[in-house]
């Protein structure tokens, strides 16, 4: 994923909120495939002058790897006039509902356990989301109020989408 863009894009959320200023102190929430991704954007935001102001933006990651009390951090709202932004793995994508996110940016990638016949192993990959997983990432946005999502990815792209993603019970021969 470009996480030259995706900095870009939130830069220029947090910068033009609604021309109503109502999505001014709604949380973005940014999928990404891993904990590399998420150190890069990271890393990328905290060298930025407006997003790496921690009054003006508060910037926490999500990984199912990190302990439950980082995790609960992305619960918390931040003071008035200060932003939140979430990069997170698709552990957001279900199991976790974080009310006060407005904005969704979905790179459309996903990291899941595939089986490779030739060498009778599994490994861990960067594949294409679902339409499902897709949907479900869009629904992240205006839980509580309106909500705005912005896919990284074409429309030819989606149409290519596989509708559900695979159990990965499927993926492994017995």
């Amino acid at each position: 994923m470009d996480v030259d863009l995706v900095k870009n894009l939130v830069a220029e959320i947090v910068a033009d909120p609604a021309p109503d200023g109502e999505d001014s102190d709604g949380a973005i929430l940014v999928f990404l495939t891993g904990w590399d991704e998420i150190t890069k954007l990271n890393d990328l935001m905290r060298a930025d002058r407006i997003l790496g102001d921690p009054h003006q933006c508060v910037v926490l990651l999500l990984h199912g790897a990190m302990p439950t009390a980082n995790q609960r951090e992305i619960f918390d709202k931040p003071p008035p006039g200060v932003r939140k932004v979430v990069m997170a793995t698709n552990i957001a994508e279900t199991s976790i509902t974080i009310d006060d996110v407005v904005f969704v940016i979905d790179g459309g990638r996903v990291r899941e356990t595939q089986y490779d016949p030739a060498s009778r192993m599994s490994s861990l990959v960067t594949a294409w989301c679902s339409r499902a997983s897709s949907r479900q990432r869009r629904g992240r946005a205006g839980r509580v109020r309106e909500g705005y999502c912005f896919h990284l990815y074409s429309s030819a792209q989606e149409a290519k989408l596989a509708d559900f993603t695979t159990p990965e019970i499927l993926r492994t021969p017995l």
